[in-house]
């Protein structure tokens, strides 16, 4: 405010104008600038519609090689038959046991087996499964709950073992009567069976130890270990003929049903 008498108008000021300012026409607003326009403009004067110049970039796909692992295969399996082929043609070429490279093999009987009949030739001790007299053996059957005898193990004669080959023959008819325990027979031929001074093949009256599979022969044992020892009586064809008191079955290792003594 300014003091009275000044010659100033003293009326208070509006805030704003109460009147409107001539209109005016704004002042043109400048436009925009074309958007960027990809590739040549055609004659037609529009432009052409936004695109790529090219297609961008794709790495070409990666080709399986395939046909070299085919290959491979074909060749480790070609390979492998000719190995197999190779070792059995030299397996065939392979002289067999005893004889000499390049020789005739020859046939010989073995020793304590009788002579065949005239224009026949001697077995062979392949004959009886490559045993002959003075071999040493085991004898059990193929399954422990069924008798065979099929199962014969060659042993060390120098060493405890189950018997020892007395003679051999076609038939058990061809085996001696005084030295023969048991005879073995097989598909080409009989194996005699005796006592030595190491075998533990019984005989009636040994004491013996009685097994209860056919995967084990029934053996001899010494007496004096056993205040109840386990005796064998008699070797018969059919258990009804065993002694009273005893009780027949067969074991592995023998070719007759054993009588034997439980003790009681």
């Amino acid at each position: 405010m300014y003091p009275s008498g000044s010659g100033r108008d003293d009326r208070p000021l509006p805030l704003w104008p109460t009147s409107t300012p001539s209109s005016q026409p704004a002042p043109p607003q400048p436009l925009p600038p074309p958007p960027p326009t990809l590739g040549h403009p055609d004659a037609d004067g529009w432009p052409d519609p936004p695109a790529q110049l090219w297609p961008p970039y794709q790495p070409p796909a990666r080709r399986r090689r395939a046909l070299p692992l085919v290959l491979g295969g074909a060749t480790a399996l070609v390979l492998l038959v000719a190995a197999a082929m190779a070792g059995f043609l030299l397996l065939n070429k392979r002289p067999a046991p005893g004889v000499a490279a390049g020789a005739a093999p020859t046939s010989a009987a073995p020793v304590g087996a009788p002579p065949g009949p005239p224009g026949s030739a001697a077995p062979s001790p392949a004959a009886s499964g490559g045993l002959a007299k003075g071999d040493c053996l085991e004898v059990t059957s193929t399954a422990s709950n069924a008798l065979d005898n099929a199962k014969r193990t060659p042993q060390d004669c120098a060493a405890p073992h189950f018997a020892m080959v007395v003679a051999t023959g076609a038939t058990a008819a061809d085996c001696p009567a005084n030295t023969t325990v048991s005879r073995i027979a097989g598909p080409d031929g009989t194996l005699c069976l005796g006592q030595d001074p190491r075998a533990t093949i019984a005989r009636p009256g040994d004491c013996v130890r009685v097994p209860t599979t056919f995967a084990l022969p029934l053996i001899r044992t010494d007496c004096a270990t056993s205040d109840r020892p386990f005796r064998l009586e008699a070797f018969v064809d059919d258990a009804s003929q065993c002694p009273t008191g005893t009780r027949g079955a067969p074991y592995s290792g023998y070719d007759r049903v054993l009588c034997i003594r439980f003790p009681e």
